[in-house]
């Protein structure tokens, strides 16, 4: 989608720009402890690496043959079988295969790999390195990005269809009961820690803590917190299956020793190099970091020459069948912030918005961090993956005037707190104001941690003070907000009909100023075209007002985590080949297998025009099952304030 103007970027800039570039893209490749090393003005630089078997070269010289031929002789020299040749030329297969076949002057001594701008722009043009590449070359990212109709389904499906949601529970079920199968009588929080630890996603600890619940319901995993095991049934299962896969792996060892007249040992350690690129089904050929070791592998055994019938038995070797849906879980493992772009209008610029009942309990969690309540979990939680996603979060200038009104308020209390006998404060818990009610979940956790903290003293945090205005009350507002990198905007005025509709399923006695405000934010939601927008709100008046618009996603704030959490951030570049293969041979494959039928079907393109009726499905589903848990954040929508103004005008 990016192809055509990185690599014309890519392939203008001066030297030096390019060497960062070619940097970037050998550490996508896998490549490690790079660094560059000053070079003699002859349009290349050496590149240390930490695989000492090897030679990096980075050029921008026109005469590649040449140079190339120049640089074998420096590797030879230099003790070392393996040069990487790193250019900005675009050289063509067929060119690349003339030159090792016949001007190749080290062929069969030198391994030689040629990384060309094509390569380079292929791998750059992904999630978490494009706009990188972009920043380098001096460039930005196009606010908006192409994605066919299929494309956006795909990563629709993978966002918020219910088989991808199943599936991910599966995966981690798998991975939770395959941690256990190594690791028996662990305390659940290792448990949870180390599981969570190996798996995609921005924070998948609360997905690993529910599939340990779900295992425990279902009596798949037993015993105490301190001493967590699988049950003997599910042990035997699980042994059985890992038995079953060693017999396959011990045929697929013979037939490369075979072929190879390897020793057990180097047929092992070769299948091993190529069981990543296998799982995915990738070419074993490629030029990544993984199938380069295969590459170097080969070379040092004097093995280079029968590459091609060696990679054959490589393609063909049983954990390539055995694993069908390797492609799927692969697929699922790899959602990312570019699938939220895709299915969010294909707009690369995305903003969450939260409304009151979202923003104040973050604001308290933000600013009480030391209080460890879930309201500061629950914030921090959500600013940790919208940074992941690099989301910018936005609260209207509306929602800000409210949450300065539900504050005043409270300060009104203070007299009335300060006469309350200390064993009925507590019960301010179940307040309808917000700051009361938090002020007593905070003043309880920091108790516990040994602190203390009067309600004055909470209230004058947010610029709640005698005589302070509401105007005071709603910069002081702003500035913590802004504090925490979250801005404030949109604009004040609403559409008529929109306010009509929000009040016509709102309770009659909503306030005018509650109403006038959400009409005004749906009213930029929708006119505005040229972002892409998540809404956390519990209010479902709202999430249904927009929720036709493909570039707004509207939940409940513990969704939206949830929905974030599991997706890897934009600049994910995530080895996973160990939870891969634990996934596959562990996973139910009822799951995998639905969930594949159904991205298979969305790929075809005679699916394509039923895109529009796939995600009003999708949404459509989610918004009437996914209910919001109401432990999670405090919902309230206090509209009797005799302080809340409204500088709304409608259009």
């Amino acid at each position: 989608m990016y192809f055509s103007g990185l690599r014309k970027l890519i392939g203008s800039v001066e030297e030096t720009r390019f060497y960062d570039v070619a940097i970037l893209y050998l550490s996508a490749q896998k490549y490690r402890g790079l660094s560059i090393v000053d070079g003699t003005g002859d349009g290349g630089r050496d590149v240390l690496c930490s695989r000492e078997d090897l030679r990096i070269q980075l050029s921008v010289r026109r005469d590649w043959e040449n140079k190339i031929n120049e640089e074998a002789a420096s590797t030879a020299a230099s003790g070392k079988s393996h040069l990487i040749y790193v250019t900005n030329r675009v050289i063509s297969p067929r060119a690349e295969a003339a030159f090792l076949a016949s001007r190749y002057k080290f062929s069969g001594k030198i391994e030689c790999t040629i990384h060309d701008l094509n390569r380079i722009t292929t791998a750059l043009a992904r999630p978490g390195r494009i706009k990188r590449a972009y920043e380098m070359v001096g460039a930005t990212v196009v606010p908006t990005m192409h994605a066919t109709s299929a494309e956006v389904a795909v990563s629709s499906l993978l966002l918020f269809g219910q088989e991808a949601f199943e599936l991910r529970e599966q995966i981690v079920d798998a991975n939770v009961r395959a941690w256990l199968f190594k690791h028996p009588n662990s305390s659940e929080n290792t448990l949870v820690d180390e599981v969570s630890r190996s798996l995609p996603g921005t924070s998948p600890v609360k997905a690993v803590a529910s599939a340990v619940s779900r295992l425990r319901t279902s009596g798949r995993i037993v015993g105490p917190q301190s001493r967590v095991a699988l049950s003997e049934a599910e042990f035997a299962q699980m042994q059985s299956a890992e038995d079953e896969f060693l017999l396959a792996r011990e045929a697929d060892v013979a037939a490369v020793a075979k072929a190879t007249g390897l020793l057990r040992e180097d047929a092992i350690h070769l299948l091993n190099l190529a069981t990543e690129t296998l799982l995915r089904g990738r070419d074993i050929a490629g030029g990544d970091a993984d199938s380069e070791s295969v590459r170097v592998f080969l070379a040092e055994r004097g093995l280079s020459r029968q590459r091609t019938s060696i990679y054959k038995v490589l393609s063909e070797c049983s954990i390539a069948r055995h694993f069908q849906y390797a492609n799927t879980i692969d697929q699922i493992f790899s959602t990312n912030t570019f699938d939220i772009y895709r299915a969010l209008g294909s707009r690369t610029e995305i903003t969450m918005v939260l409304d009151t009942s979202v923003a104040l309990p973050m604001l308290f969690g933000l600013e009480f961090q030391v209080a460890t309540s879930r309201y500061a979990v629950s914030a921090t939680t959500l600013l940790e993956v919208c940074r992941s996603h690099e989301i910018a979060m936005m609260v209207p200038r509306a929602y800000v005037n409210e949450m300065a009104s539900h504050g005043l308020r409270a300060f009104e209390f203070l007299d009335t707190y300060d006469a309350l006998p200390e064993d009925l404060r507590p019960f301010l818990r179940g307040s309808g104001n917000a700051f009361l009610s938090h002020f007593s979940h905070i003043q309880s956790a920091m108790a516990n941690a040994g602190g203390e903290i009067s309600l004055t003293e909470f209230l004058r945090v947010f610029g709640l003070r005698r005589n302070a205005s509401l105007r005071f009350v709603e910069n002081r507002i702003l500035s913590l907000l802004e504090s925490h990198g979250i801005t404030t905007g949109m604009s004040g005025y609403y559409d008529a009909d929109i306010r009509r509709q929000i009040a016509k399923k709102k309770s009659p006695h909503e306030s005018n100023h509650i109403l006038d405000h959400d009409a005004a934010v749906c009213t930029s939601l929708i006119n505005d075209s040229a972002r892409g927008f998540i809404l956390a709100t519990w209010d479902k008046v709202l999430i249904e007002v927009v929720q036709g618009l493909a570039r707004v996603y509207a939940d409940s704030p513990a969704r939206v985590t949830d929905f974030l959490s599991a997706i890897e951030g934009i600049d994910y570049d995530y080895d996973h080949s160990t939870e891969l293969f634990t996934t596959l041979l562990h996973v139910d494959e009822q799951y995998v297998e639905r969930f594949a039928q159904r991205l298979e079907a969305l790929r075809t393109p005679t699916q394509a025009h039923k895109l529009r009726a796939h995600i009003e499905d999708i949404r459509l589903t989610r918004g009437e099952t996914w209910l919001p848990d109401i432990d999670d954040l405090t919902y309230f929508l206090d509209a009797s304030s005799s302080t809340e103004t409204s500088s709304i005008t409608e259009e």
